[in-house]
């Protein structure tokens, strides 16, 4: 298991490099004239890439955490195939990526759709709905990351 952290961690130091030498998210001089423009970073050097915070959540098809990349993440089943998840952190500026996944490490999750928004009224929640193939509610099990800007 600690190999293949290494090899993730350095396989995404290569990305972060390659996509930094291809100017992707990079903050450079002429960003800070460009209000809005991509990779605008007020602190970051020029040629460094932004750093996000990223956090994530497994979570089970009947709404239970199996885990979470920080302490304070929990999740809650709202009704057949709506979930809420509620990170320790305000996440209304962050981005939402959702994948339907068993929460294992073996066998494949029976196909469905998923989808994601900011929870309303919960600035530090995700809501979740999964759905089956025809598009009926259903509960799936799923993998919830959240990534922040610095």
């Amino acid at each position: 298991m600690k190999g293949r952290m290494v090899a993730w961690a350095a396989a995404m130091s290569l990305m972060l490099i390659a996509a930094g030498s291809l100017g992707f998210g990079v903050a450079s001089a002429s960003d800070h004239n460009n209000a809005g423009g991509a990779g605008d970073s007020a602190d970051a050097p020029r040629g460094v890439l932004a750093s996000a915070f990223v956090i994530g959540a497994v979570v089970q098809g009947d709404g239970t955490l199996n885990r979470s990349t920080a302490p304070g993440v929990t999740s809650n089943h709202l009704g057949k195939g709506v979930y809420e998840v509620i990170f320790p952190l305000d996440v209304t500026a962050c981005t939402f990526v959702a994948t339907i996944g068993k929460v294992n490490s073996s066998g494949v999750a029976p196909p469905g759709f998923i989808t994601t928004v900011g929870r309303n009224g919960e600035p530090d929640g995700v809501f979740v709905a999964t759905t089956n193939p025809n598009k009926e509610s259903k509960n799936k099990p799923f993998h919830l990351t959240v990534s922040c800007p610095p």
